[in-house]
C-alpha cells in the first residue's frame, strides 16, 4: 500500500505477488483477506475499477464468511470509494453507513475518520453538498488533529472536489482547498494523489478561463501519471491536454 501511494506500482504489484502467494501457502482467512484488500487498494488508486471490485468482493466476502471483521471497516470504505467513481452514490452512503457501523463497533479509529469523508462525497453526489461538505470537513479536522496525514490529504481532495463541482460560486475555495491538497501530496511525496489533484485543479482552471495555468497543471499531473504507469489517467489528460494544444 505505501509504495502504491508513492506511485512505486511495479513495488507495489511485486509485493501484491508475494502477498497472494502466501495466503494461498497458508490457507489462513485473515491473509487472504489482507492479500485481496491491499491488491484492491492498489487498482483503485491505478483506475483499474473491475479488478479492484473483484478483489474487494472476494476480500468482504471471506471477511464476512470467516469473521475476520478487523478489515471489514476499510474494505467496504473501498468498495464506497469504488461505488462513487462509478456514479453510483446511493449504493456508496449504503455501504459506507455500514463501514461506520462497523468501525464504531470495533472502534477502528482510522477507519472511523476516514469514512466521513468518504461518505462525504457520496452524500454530495446524492445532491446533499453541505452536509457531504460538512462531513468532509469534520474527516480533515480529525485527520489534522490525530496526525493521520494521508487521510488529511485525502480529505482535502475531497473537499476540492466537491467545491469544484458547485461552479463559480465557490471557486475560490475550490482553488484554495486544492492548493492545500497540493501542498500536503508534495510532502508526502504522494505521487498519484498529487497527480490527480493537478489534474483537477487544472480543469477548474480551465473551466475559469485561466488556460495557461491550466495547461500548466495538466502538464505536470500528465508527466506524474506517466512516472507512475498510470495509463489510465494518463491517456485522460493527455486527450484533454489536445484541445488546448494539439499535442
Amino acid at each position: 500500500l505505501i509504495t502504491s501511494w508513492l506511485g512505486e506500482f511495479d513495488n507495489a504489484d511485486f509485493a501484491c505477488q508475494q502477498m497472494s502467494r502466501l495466503a494461498q501457502a497458508n490457507d489462513r482467512p485473515y491473509d487472504t483477506v489482507a492479500s485481496e484488500y491491499g491488491r484492491g487498494s492498489v487498482e483503485i488508486l491505478r483506475g483499474h475499477l473491475d479488478e479492484a471490485e473483484a478483489a474487494f468482493d472476494h476480500a468482504h466476502r471471506v471477511a464476512q464468511e470467516s469473521e475476520v471483521r478487523l478489515f471489514l471497516p476499510l474494505i467496504m470504505c473501498g468498495l464506497g470509494n469504488l461505488y462513487t467513481q462509478r456514479g453510483e452514490a446511493a449504493r456508496a452512503r449504503d455501504i459506507l453507513l455500514a463501514a461506520k457501523r462497523e468501525a464504531d463497533a470495533l472502534e477502528h479509529a482510522t477507519s472511523i475518520v476516514v469514512v466521513s469523508a468518504y461518505l462525504g462525497v457520496a452524500y454530495a453526489g446524492l445532491g446533499e453538498v453541505q452536509h457531504g461538505l460538512s462531513l468532509v470537513r469534520t474527516c480533515l479536522a480529525g485527520a489534522r488533529q490525530q496526525g493521520y496525514a494521508g487521510i488529511e490529504m485525502l480529505a482535502a481532495f475531497y473537499e476540492a472536489s466537491i467545491l469544484a463541482a458547485e461552479g463559480s460560486s465557490t471557486r475560490g475555495e475550490a482553488i484554495d482547498a486544492f492548493k492545500r491538497t497540493i501542498d500536503i501530496a508534495e510532502r508526502l511525496e504522494s505521487g498519484p494523489i498529487l497527480a490527480a489533484a493537478r489534474d483537477a485543479f487544472g480543469h477548474l482552471l480551465a473551466d475559469a478561463g485561466r488556460t495557461a495555468e491550466a495547461q500548466d497543471e495538466l502538464a505536470q499531473a500528465l508527466a506524474l501519471f506517466d512516472r507512475s504507469k498510470m495509463t489510465v489517467q494518463r491517456e485522460r489528460v493527455r486527450a484533454t491536454l489536445s484541445k488546448f494544444s494539439g499535442v
